[in-house]
């Protein structure tokens, strides 16, 4: 089974053949080939979890409320208890993970 790591390098791979010369009949299909590869690759980055740069509220000597946030902007309230499952940003859907107490990453 490949990794979203290996699936993004092998559609990125795809994207930089179609940069080669084609025929210009084919140009309009090549171009809609080319903006589904790189959606499907945006779209498998959201799935690697990603450390928020910044989490704020939390009281580390008992599971509180808090917030963190994403490299978006967006502050997404969560409770301490999920530090260590993997979080997804309610605004752009970047899974973000690797926070909270005893963060080995």
């Amino acid at each position: 089974m490949m990794s979203e790591k290996e699936a993004i390098k092998f559609l990125q791979s795809r994207v930089n053949l179609i940069k080669n010369d084609y025929p210009a009949d084919q140009k309009e299909e090549i171009q809609k080939y080319y903006q589904s590869l790189k959606m499907a690759i945006r779209a498998l980055g959201k799935q690697i979890p990603k450390k928020p740069i910044d989490e704020c509220g939390f009281d580390y000597s008992r599971p509180s409320d808090g917030f963190i946030q994403c490299r978006c902007g967006a502050m997404t309230r969560t409770n301490l208890y999920y530090s260590k499952k993997i979080t997804y940003c309610w605004r752009c859907g970047q899974a973000l993970g690797y926070w909270g107490v005893g963060d080995s990453k």
